[in-house]
């Protein structure tokens, strides 16, 4: 009887210990988990490559955050949906794509979950919409 209850408490900390390894983490420690798996590029470097490369941007910013203005010509799919939309739009995984949201977080975190997802040519607005902005650059308002 003894070794059953031995058994079932460590089979019980086998079960429980990966739900208690991750219960501190914070929104910044899965966002710089992310940044290990994926490339920046700053919006100046974007705004050149725009028209001159193919690729494909998408802002995973909110609807209700599109009236701040976003990128001409990307693509709006929000965060929580990337996942299920991104193969319809994008069914080439070696095409170059580059994720934004209003600061950069969100834009890394989905970035990431693209590579996770076998696209191989990922990247991120870092600063996200408000560096794009800051440098001066163009947004388009609905």
């Amino acid at each position: 009887m003894k070794k059953i209850r031995v058994s079932i408490f460590f089979f019980s900390l086998l079960i429980l210990l990966p739900f208690s390894i991750n219960a501190d983490k914070k929104a910044d420690d899965f966002i710089k988990e992310a940044l290990k798996k994926i490339e920046e590029i700053d919006a100046q470097k974007l705004y050149n490559i725009i028209g001159k490369e193919d690729i494909v941007i998408i802002d995973v910013r909110e609807k209700i955050e599109l009236a701040e203005g976003k990128i001409k010509g990307s693509i709006h799919i929000p965060r929580g949906t990337i996942e299920f939309r991104i193969e319809e739009i994008v069914k080439d995984k070696n095409k170059k794509i580059i994720t934004y949201c209003k600061k950069g977080g969100r834009g890394v975190l989905a970035a990431a979950t693209l590579k996770e997802m076998g696209y191989k040519n990922v990247f991120n607005l870092k600063g996200g919409i408000v560096a794009w902005m800051a440098a001066g650059l163009p947004v388009e308002k609905e």
